[in-house]
């Protein structure tokens, strides 16, 4: 994922499976819609989402927009 918010140094901390479900979240799937399109179980992907939140330090998906429109 080579895009504008991988300037953020919280990003890079992320997975190559977790930066695959950033963007499929910021472009505002549903977890259910993340796990069909990576086939992957809904439990999988809320997974990966719990773990982005922790990681980039935010608690809502408006803060995680808010946090990647803010680095562009």
């Amino acid at each position: 994922m080579n895009t504008h918010y991988d300037q953020n140094p919280s990003i890079h901390t992320l997975t190559v499976r977790e930066k695959e479900v950033l963007k499929l979240r910021i472009q505002g799937h549903t977890r259910k819609q993340i796990a069909s399109c990576l086939h992957i179980a809904e439990s999988t992907a809320k997974k990966h989402l719990e773990n982005i939140y922790r990681k980039l330090g935010v608690s809502t998906q408006v803060e995680l927009i808010q946090l990647i429109h803010k680095k562009e």
